[in-house]
């Protein structure tokens, strides 16, 4: 592919790019673990996700205003890109695959992309209104199967896990937002006039039913959701339920 057919491709056309290196997360688990040369696999690990790295000028994904021009790298059939023109950026990358070597597959596969970005998201004066909070700044946003991570930020734990139960939402459900019948939907106090969430897991999680997955998704994977609103239970039923409507083993 040239680099103006890569511009308009699909996400399985990209897999089969021969131009895109590809990873495995098995091969950086052992980097990940070792304490012993850690600073040293480290830096091991950075040349051979970069060094081999592939431009790709890529369509806008959503939130972005402008096209940019993204380094690429396909680990066990995710996309993950960056913007190699922002500071940090390459250990940015390393820093999120170290972490998600034994991120469960159901999860892993909910994305097709992850995209770090140094743009802002355009969207947020929309959702500044929907959340009644002038000065909100989103870190990273998904639901289409991407997660895009703004302004050059770190993709921390509990983001990561939020915004991949928005995509892994819409895989199963073909929407954000869970089913009324769900078992997870169920456990839920629906506010029927504004759509709030009265038990929510997180202060966040409690706009709508669809931060309220999002949230308990979160805390059942990262151990903690937005500071300071962690339920702090681990069988909290709606982090079980959210285990059992992605197929995981309860804890």
């Amino acid at each position: 592919m040239t680099e103006v057919e890569i511009a308009g491709a699909t996400h399985r056309e990209l897999l089969g790019c021969t131009g895109m290196p590809q990873l495995k997360r098995s091969e950086l688990h052992g980097l990940a673990r070792d304490p012993s040369g850690f600073n040293f696999q480290w830096r091991v690990a950075l040349r051979q996700i970069l060094g081999e790295r592939a431009g790709v000028l890529v369509e806008t994904h959503h939130g972005m205003t402008d096209a940019e021009m993204l380094h690429s790298v396909v680990v066990d059939d995710v996309i993950v890109q960056w913007n190699d023109g922002v500071l940090g950026a390459r250990a940015t990358v390393a820093q999120f695959l170290l972490e998600h070597t034994k991120t469960p597959a159901p999860l892993w596969h909910a994305n097709e992309r992850v995209v770090f970005t140094r743009q802002a998201n355009n969207e947020d004066p929309v959702w500044a209104v929907e959340y009644d909070d002038p000065y909100f700044v989103s870190e990273a946003t998904g639901g289409d199967g991407t997660i895009v991570v703004y302004g050059g930020r770190v993709l921390d734990n509990h983001t990561y896990y939020h915004e991949t139960a928005h995509n892994a939402a819409t895989q199963m459900w073909g929407s954000v937002v869970p089913p009324r019948q769900t078992e997870f939907h169920t456990l839920l106090k629906v506010d029927n006039t504004t759509g709030r969430v009265a038990n929510a897991v997180s202060v966040y999680g409690q706009n709508n039913a669809t931060e309220a997955w999002a949230e308990a998704v979160a805390e059942a994977f990262s151990g903690g959701t937005i500071i300071g609103t962690s339920v702090k239970d681990p069988k909290h039923p709606q982090l079980q339920a959210a285990r059992r409507q992605l197929k995981l083993k309860e804890l």
